[in-house]
Protein backbone atom coordinates (compact mmCIF):
# COMPACT_ATOMS: atom_id res chain seq x y z
CA UNK A 1 0.00 0.00 0.00
CA UNK A 2 1.60 3.28 -0.76
CA UNK A 3 0.50 6.36 0.85
CA UNK A 4 -0.14 9.53 -0.32
CA UNK A 5 -2.24 11.96 -1.73
CA UNK A 6 -4.83 11.24 -4.08
CA UNK A 7 -3.41 13.38 -6.72
CA UNK A 8 -0.27 12.00 -6.28
CA UNK A 9 -1.79 8.53 -6.47
CA UNK A 10 -3.46 9.05 -9.32
CA UNK A 11 -0.19 10.49 -11.14
CA UNK A 12 1.46 7.19 -9.62
CA UNK A 13 -1.10 4.72 -11.16
CA UNK A 14 0.73 3.86 -14.02
CA UNK A 15 4.19 2.82 -11.75
CA UNK A 16 3.96 -0.13 -10.08
CA UNK A 17 5.87 -1.19 -7.18
CA UNK A 18 7.36 -5.08 -6.82
CA UNK A 19 8.46 -6.17 -3.46
CA UNK A 20 9.77 -9.40 -2.67
CA UNK A 21 10.47 -10.52 0.30
CA UNK A 22 12.71 -14.65 0.53
CA UNK A 23 11.27 -15.02 -2.88
CA UNK A 24 8.09 -14.05 -2.12
CA UNK A 25 6.15 -11.60 -4.20
CA UNK A 26 4.25 -8.97 -1.71
CA UNK A 27 0.85 -8.07 -2.81
CA UNK A 28 -0.12 -4.46 -3.19
CA UNK A 29 -3.19 -3.82 -1.25
CA UNK A 30 -5.76 0.20 -1.01
CA UNK A 31 -6.32 -0.82 2.26
CA UNK A 32 -4.73 -2.45 5.26
CA UNK A 33 -5.76 -2.93 8.79
CA UNK A 34 -3.23 -1.97 11.92
CA UNK A 35 -3.75 -1.23 15.33
CA UNK A 36 -7.87 -1.34 14.80
CA UNK A 37 -7.70 1.12 12.25
CA UNK A 38 -8.22 0.31 8.92
CA UNK A 39 -6.20 2.53 6.72
CA UNK A 40 -6.32 3.08 3.12
CA UNK A 41 -3.86 4.85 0.71
CA UNK A 42 -5.65 7.92 0.92
CA UNK A 43 -5.39 8.06 4.65
CA UNK A 44 -9.13 8.45 4.52
CA UNK A 45 -11.69 7.28 7.09
CA UNK A 46 -13.77 5.85 4.62
CA UNK A 47 -12.93 2.23 5.37
CA UNK A 48 -12.65 2.43 9.35
CA UNK A 49 -15.96 3.83 9.02
CA UNK A 50 -17.27 1.53 6.92
CA UNK A 51 -15.74 -1.48 8.80
CA UNK A 52 -17.40 0.12 12.14
CA UNK A 53 -21.58 0.90 10.50
CA UNK A 54 -21.35 -2.92 9.78
CA UNK A 55 -20.18 -3.96 13.24
CA UNK A 56 -22.79 -1.20 14.71
CA UNK A 57 -25.76 -2.85 12.47
CA UNK A 58 -24.49 -6.01 13.39
CA UNK A 59 -24.90 -5.26 17.28
CA UNK A 60 -28.53 -3.72 16.52
CA UNK A 61 -29.55 -6.22 14.66
CA UNK A 62 -28.73 -8.63 17.56
CA UNK A 63 -30.24 -6.99 20.26
CA UNK A 64 -33.70 -6.31 18.40
CA UNK A 65 -33.36 -10.54 18.18
CA UNK A 66 -33.27 -10.65 21.34
CA UNK A 67 -35.46 -8.03 22.76
CA UNK A 68 -38.27 -9.58 20.87
CA UNK A 69 -37.10 -12.57 22.15
CA UNK A 70 -37.60 -12.01 25.54
CA UNK A 71 -41.12 -10.16 24.82
CA UNK A 72 -42.39 -13.15 23.61
CA UNK A 73 -41.05 -15.25 26.42
CA UNK A 74 -42.56 -12.95 28.23
CA UNK A 75 -46.15 -12.88 27.27
CA UNK A 76 -46.20 -17.02 27.17
CA UNK A 77 -45.28 -16.09 31.10
CA UNK A 78 -48.15 -14.32 31.58
CA UNK A 79 -50.73 -16.16 29.51
CA UNK A 80 -49.54 -19.03 31.50
CA UNK A 81 -50.60 -17.48 35.03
Amino acid sequence: MRISSRQKLESLNDETINITADDVKMNQTDHSKALGLNIDENLSWKEHINAISKKVASSIGAHKQVSVLQCSVGMLVSAAK
